[in-house]
């Protein structure tokens, strides 16, 4: 267990410096291709690498990721706002799988009732409506209709109780699609354990549908849903960006929109920030990362069977 952790630390630390070193030097020289006289791109590499070094060496020695026009450092400035993304993108985390959790064991558990038919309706329509689509019907029917919640995110100063209204519209937003993504996957996974030979034997030995329900079929739906909370939750992190910025969120789409691509000039020419891009791209993918070594040891918490070990170990 302790060299797969170690493992898989060096292969997150060696992916996040490679994805650094191309960020950094193609938005480098996208910029440069852009504004300056024509000349040879080879020259645009040539000045990108010798800047990254530059770069790269301040980052190691002094932890200096550069300073916004106000003097702020950057890292600071970045991982703030990345700490307002990830707060809605955790509680939306919490809803959308226990939610979706809950309601695929009560639709497999009803299986052809009207629970079943009801749920399996939500989740084939939230599934085909998109959360950046979604939000605009909640901020103008709860928002501006019915004045219920806030129809953008509450000043810092609000008072407690507008500042959690504040998180209902853009959670819901994030979490219907997944929820009905998961409740399928979960009703799916049960109805098909529950047809398996050890659901019978259980069965046999004297337990009631309700037990072996829930120690068989929803422990085996689990190990097969853990896994795809992974790509679930990129997908949820990259839609949060639009709904951000939809509901006026001062987290990571808002600075990525207004510092990391502006428009300027006669002509709007796009202008790419790389001391934003490149702290942007490492903190997000740094976030994935984790969540997938989080979801490995679930995983093996789950099924002792699942043994999480390197290959050599295993030879």
């Amino acid at each position: 267990m302790i060299k797969y952790l170690l493992k898989r630390l060096i292969f997150f630390a060696v992916s996040l410096f490679i994805i650094m070193t191309i960020m950094f030097i193609l938005t480098r020289v996208s910029m440069l291709s852009i504004w300056a006289s024509p000349h040879p791109i080879i020259e645009d590499f040539r000045f990108a690498w010798n800047e990254y070094l530059i770069y790269l060496e301040r980052i190691v020695t002094k932890w200096d990721w550069g300073h916004t026009r106000a003097g702020v450092p950057i890292w600071n400035y970045v991982l703030e706002k990345m700490v307002v993304t990830l707060k809605y993108n955790l509680v939306a985390l919490v809803i959308y799988f226990s939610g979706g959790v809950t309601l695929g064991v009560i639709a497999a558990y009803y299986k052809n009732r009207f629970l079943d038919y009801f749920i399996s309706l939500f989740s084939m329509l939230f599934n085909s409506i998109p959360g950046f689509v979604f939000i605009f019907f909640l901020i103008l029917v709860f928002g501006y209709g019915l004045n219920w919640f806030p129809p953008q995110e509450p000043y810092a100063n609000a008072s407690l109780l507008r500042s959690i209204k504040g998180y209902f519209i853009p959670v819901v937003a994030l979490s219907v699609g997944p929820m009905g993504r998961i409740a399928q996957t979960i009703r799916g996974e049960i109805i098909e354990s529950m047809q398996t030979p050890q659901y019978l034997l259980l069965r046999a030995k004297g337990l009631t549908k309700k037990q072996a329900f829930l120690r068989h079929g929803l422990k085996d739906s689990l190990v097969v849903m853990v896994p795809e909370l992974i790509p679930l939750f990129v997908f949820v992190i990259n839609m949060s960006f639009v709904i951000e910025y939809t509901y006026n969120i001062n987290g990571i789409a808002l600075l990525f929109f207004r510092s990391l691509i502006s428009f300027g000039g006669e002509n709007n020419a796009i202008i790419v920030n790389t001391d934003i891009a490149v702290p942007v791209g490492v903190l997000l993918v740094g976030i994935i990362m984790v969540f997938s070594l989080i979801t490995d040891m679930t995983l093996a918490l789950l099924d002792p069977r699942i043994s999480i070990k390197s290959k050599k170990s295993e030879m």
